[in-house]
């Protein structure tokens, strides 16, 4: 499904007109968000700490009257103690967008989700982008967004045993982002 997915995303960018940053042509986006937190309980004298990043690629074009049309790959590394962990979301994305502000809504076909070392869920979601990038030069471009994700975790892996769940996650966070325009 990926594959058949590329090639109709490639057949379509050759009708493209304006990318989001506002330059003709393929449009490629890296928004990053980072988040830092520590927990202290004071009864017991223990603190906790954790990190994550997250890092969202997009690869479309803008077809005439300002609809995109592309592809997404979002990817969430934690760090929580000693361990570290990577989810993901790969899907498409479909939006809108006019002289730099942008809404996009994802639809992601494949998540994956770490609870701990043992543990990962499998599933599905979607999302949202809210945004505006400011043209800096031919072809760049630098802004701000919101982004909202929503996934069904609906297979639950436990050292290598898949049985059925029913998880969820939502996220909502800023992030910075930048566009670069072919």
């Amino acid at each position: 499904m990926r594959q058949s997915y590329l090639i109709a995303l490639l057949l379509f960018l050759p009708l493209s007109n304006y990318a989001v940053t506002g330059f003709p042509g393929i449009n490629l986006s890296i928004s990053a968000h980072h988040e830092s937190a520590t927990t202290k309980d004071n009864q017991v004298d223990t603190t906790t700490s954790s990190k994550s990043s997250n890092i969202t690629f997009g690869l479309g074009a803008t077809l005439n009257g300002g609809m995109y049309l592309g592809s997404i790959y979002d990817v969430a590394i934690k760090n929580e103690g000693n361990n570290n962990f990577q989810d993901s979301n790969l899907g498409f994305s479909v939006g809108f967008t006019d002289r730099g502000a942008y809404m996009t809504y994802h639809h992601f076909f494949n998540s994956v989700y770490y609870l701990d070392s043992n543990t990962k869920y499998l599933g599905d979601g979607y999302g949202f982008d809210l945004g505006f990038q400011m043209i800096l030069g031919e072809g760049f471009s630098i802004g701000g967004q919101f982004s909202y994700k929503k996934t069904n975790l609906n297979n639950k892996i436990v050292n290598g045993e898949t049985t059925p769940a029913d998880y969820g996650r939502e996220t909502i966070y800023p992030s910075v982002i930048l566009g670069f325009s072919f």
